[in-house]
């Protein structure tokens, strides 16, 4: 993907896009360190924290977590399950139950670019458990997806 990098900032514009298949694959250029990135990566409360719409709970820690996420919203509140493991240059978490979802993955990647700067990575597919377009999970995930590494990026550049 292309990133535009902001002038003399470094943190970049996050770049969404929808592929064949329904994951949103998203990247930003962000000024933070891969030990800031990961650091915040392996806390989900401060994840949802950051978000601002998610409610998370963590019912086991381990190397691999148990993420309970509910996702309000004015149609269908969402609430989902899933494993949250670290990879070598991220986190992978998969679903393990949920009766609002049929299926939820989703991979964070982080990859350093110099001292002062990552390219983080971020892709999911979601699959809702009730009839809704494709073109609408779409829509949806694209505009929360941006919204969202935008304020990742300002809460890791301060």
């Amino acid at each position: 993907m292309i990133m535009l990098l902001a002038g003399a900032a470094f943190a970049g514009t996050p770049e969404v896009s929808v592929r064949d298949d329904g994951t949103v694959v998203a990247e930003v250029v962000v000024a933070a360190s891969q030990e800031a990135i990961h650091a915040t990566l392996a806390d989900p409360m401060l994840l949802a924290k950051i978000d601002g719409t998610v409610q998370v709970s963590v019912s086991e820690k381990s190397r691999c977590m148990v993420v309970n996420n509910t996702v309000p919203h004015p149609i269908a509140t969402i609430e989902y399950s899933a494993r949250a493991c670290p990879t070598a240059d991220g986190w992978t978490y998969t679903m393990i139950e949920s009766e609002d979802l049929k299926h939820y993955s989703a991979t964070w990647q982080v990859e350093k670019m110099d001292e002062e700067r990552c390219t983080l990575r971020y892709s999911f597919r979601v699959t809702p458990n009730f009839p809704v377009p494709q073109w609408v999970v779409s829509r949806q995930s694209t505009q929360g997806v941006r919204d969202f590494l935008s304020r990742l990026s300002q809460h890791l550049e301060q």
